[in-house]
């Protein structure tokens, strides 16, 4: 069975794996698997391009190669928050920012559950060290297609008046949701908004601790009974 930690990665890997023409990857039904597995994928169509090269593997080397893709980001994170924050910085400031990275809570609890959260604190670090700059509507696009919420970062060019940024990033996405549709098929883009699967989940997985959304944490904060 497979424990509670790998479910989030076990959602990514079952909607990748009928890409690749593979058996299906679970023989057992493991722990949230009406919540998460039976769901199916909550993100939207181009976002399923991260996740597809990891298909083609079973679910124990899938998840190996994955948290290796997560390892790498990390440390391209810090690598990359060290240079923005601490241009002239050495081995020291690199280290606490390290430290701080390492030491928070979330970085532990997303490795252990295989999320995608890495790929975004990367685009907001490279963002944020090229936010000036036009070419910077690549890296809106790259966050918004690991998860739609980064849109709220598009505020900052917005209120900037930074046109030609905002069209960078409408051109990247074009591009994403044009390569997803060539790779999956109409069919996928259809469903996630006539049959969204966020729809099909039960109340409590708003709730349970394992979730680190924000609607998650209002809902706790304030002992919302589902």
């Amino acid at each position: 069975l497979l424990e509670r930690r790998q479910i989030d990665f076990a959602r990514l890997h079952r909607t990748a794996e009928p890409l690749q023409h593979a058996t299906p990857p679970l023989s057992a039904r493991p722990v949230f698997t009406p919540e998460i597995l039976d769901v199916g994928f909550y993100h939207p169509p181009p976002t399923m391009l991260f996740v597809a090269p990891f298909g083609g593997l079973d679910l124990r080397d899938a998840s190996i190669a994955w948290h290796l893709f997560l390892s790498a980001t990390l440390m391209a994170c810090i690598v990359t928050l060290w240079r923005v924050f601490f241009p002239r910085g050495g081995v020291l400031e690199l280290g606490v920012v390290a430290a701080l990275v390492l030491l928070f809570h979330p970085t532990d609890t997303t490795f252990v559950f295989g999320q995608t959260t890495f790929l975004l604190l990367l685009a907001l670090a490279i963002l944020w060290g090229k936010r000036d700059r036009t070419s910077s509507g690549v890296v809106f696009a790259a966050g918004m297609i690991v998860k739609p919420m980064f849109a709220f970062f598009l505020a900052y060019p917005f209120f900037r008046r930074e046109w030609r940024t905002i069209g960078v990033c409408v051109g990247g996405l074009a591009v994403g949701v044009a390569l997803a549709f060539v790779t999956f098929g109409s069919e996928v883009f259809i469903t996630y908004f006539t049959d969204n699967p966020v729809k099909h989940a039960p109340p409590e997985l708003y709730v349970v601790n394992e979730n680190q959304s924000l609607l998650a944490t209002l809902l706790r904060l304030f002992r919302y009974d589902v």
